[in-house]
């Protein structure tokens, strides 16, 4: 582009020194002031150019800036809303387990005045028990590392079990 603009304003002094000049030393000296003139509008124009490029780069930058940090605090929150939620299931898996625990503990304390057939039927009985409920504790263990609405269904599903192991003692108990 630039030379293009240098021809023409080169064929225009000559042009004109050809056709109104009366020096040809006059018609050299318009056509380099003219080329100047050409070479400082052609600098001027790409510097612009070269500031709103710069301008328009700066500001893209600064927008995506702004995009990663808005992204950073929405996985920040989602970081924090599922440690909570892993807190709050832990939380109400042990307390679940604990209740279990503690009706095994009342029922072995009644279990030490039943006759010896009963207490050896019982210690079979309370043995699977306590196999289930380490069963459960590992199945609440690996909630933690599950997502969503699976960690939901699991819950729903470790509750009945834990539900029917409770109930289980309590039928063992009745046996005392």
């Amino acid at each position: 582009m630039t030379r293009n603009i240098k021809k023409l304003v080169l064929a225009g002094a000559i042009a004109g020194a050809a056709f109104g000049c009366k020096n040809p030393s006059d018609a050299r000296n318009e056509a380099r002031e003219a080329q100047l003139e050409a070479s400082k509008k052609t600098a001027e124009a790409t510097g612009e150019a070269q500031k709103d490029m710069q301008e328009t780069t700066d500001k893209a930058r600064e927008e995506a800036a702004k995009a990663q940090a808005s992204a950073n605090d929405k996985i920040r929150e989602a970081n924090r809303e599922t440690a909570e939620q892993r807190a709050d299931l832990r939380e109400w898996g042990q307390k679940k387990i604990d209740e279990v625990d503690h009706l095994i503990d009342e029922t072995k304390v009644k279990a030490q005045t039943a006759a010896p057939k009963v207490r050896s039927d019982f210690n079979s009985a309370i043995h699977d028990v306590e196999l289930r409920r380490d069963a459960l504790r590992s199945e609440l263990a690996s909630l933690e590392t599950r997502a969503g609405t699976e960690v939901g269904n699991a819950k729903d599903a470790l509750d009945g079990r834990i539900s029917q192991l409770k109930d289980r003692i309590r039928e063992i108990r009745r046996t005392l």
